[in-house]
């Protein structure tokens, strides 16, 4: 846009991004993993609206218009004047200041401020966190040093609920640091379109809701990848899995009614649901019943976790 506006009630802000919904069967993925970040407290979730896209007159299909996550006011608001930084960890590995990590071979890029100064001071503060993360009995008390512990809980449990894979490749794996005094804080959450049980092909959602990706009772994680391992490790401090078991406990009430948020989303996007469909070629499927087995996707996660802290505890 040539000048800032405040779409939908958002920030005044000029970039925009138009999250596509072409494999996802509720068109709901995005909006459904988004709002439960905000019923965790999560800072900087983005918000959105469902919009139709025409082209020259002919319908493009459903997208999902939200904020772009970039440094600025009312996104990810960190000092970047004192040494505060955005980086993102994805194997697109598509940005001017990127390395590959040298411990887990994450592919690590620098998205602001993209400088010199800031590449060294984020290279020597991974550098540490994998080192501390390498040892055979990694340190809780070290590591919360270098990183907001509680902000990394709820990022791997908001995952973990909507069963979001990409965090193993690792794909959209955000994080930031408000200044050089400050630990690494975990997000903004972004683009769900490999989570909910996705398949990874033919429009195929909501497979496998009782498996795992970390689970704390056996201080192990079942994810693949290089980011499953680099999670997966700090799984191996007691006082990581009882505040997970903690921030879960904190979180249940306002999760499990998301439901009801499925189901009102739904109904108003009926034209869409049809007329996306017939756009990307998804195979014949009834409308009600995608809603009903994302509902009952989310609670038999809920479930999971539940039985799983529990076990914990």
């Amino acid at each position: 846009m040539s000048e800032s506006a405040p779409l939908f009630g958002m920030h005044n802000a000029r970039t925009w991004v138009l999250l596509a919904n072409a494999l996802d069967v509720t068109l709901l993925t995005n909006n459904v993993a988004f709002t439960l970040a905000r019923k965790m407290q999560m800072p900087f979730t983005n918000h959105g609206q469902h919009v139709e896209l025409y082209l020259n007159g002919k319908y493009e299909g459903n997208y999902f218009l939200t904020e772009q996550i970039d440094v600025h006011k009312g996104r990810v608001e960190v000092d970047t004047l004192k040494g505060g930084f955005l980086a993102e960890i994805d194997l697109n590995f598509d940005k001017e200041c990127k390395w590959t990590s040298s411990i887990y071979k994450l592919p690590v890029m620098l998205s602001k401020p993209e400088n010199g100064i800031a590449m060294d001071e984020l290279k020597s503060v991974f550098f540490k966190v994998e080192r501390l993360l390498a040892r055979p009995n990694p340190s809780f008390e070290k590591l919360s040093a270098l990183i907001d512990m509680p902000s990394l809980v709820r990022y791997m449990i908001l995952n973990e609920l909507v069963f979001n894979i990409e965090l193993g490749h690792p794909k959209s794996v955000f994080f930031y640091r408000k200044s050089s005094e400050a630990p690494l804080e975990w997000g903004p959450v972004w683009d769900f379109d490999w989570a909910f049980g996705y398949a990874g092909a033919n429009f195929v959602y909501f497979q496998n809701p009782d498996q795992l990706m970390f689970d704390i009772t056996h201080q192990s994680g079942q994810m693949w990848g290089a980011g499953g391992t680099f999670f997966s490790r700090f799984l191996l401090m007691p006082e990581f899995c009882e505040l997970y078991r903690l921030e879960w406990e904190r979180v249940l009430p306002e999760v499990s009614d998301i439901g009801g948020y499925i189901w009102s989303q739904g109904k108003q996007l009926d034209y869409s649901w049809h007329e996306n469909r017939k756009r990307w070629g998804a195979p014949d499927a009834a409308k009600q019943d995608s809603y009903m087995v994302m509902a009952g996707f989310i609670n038999r996660r809920v479930n999971l976790i539940s039985k799983t802290t529990r076990r914990q505890n």
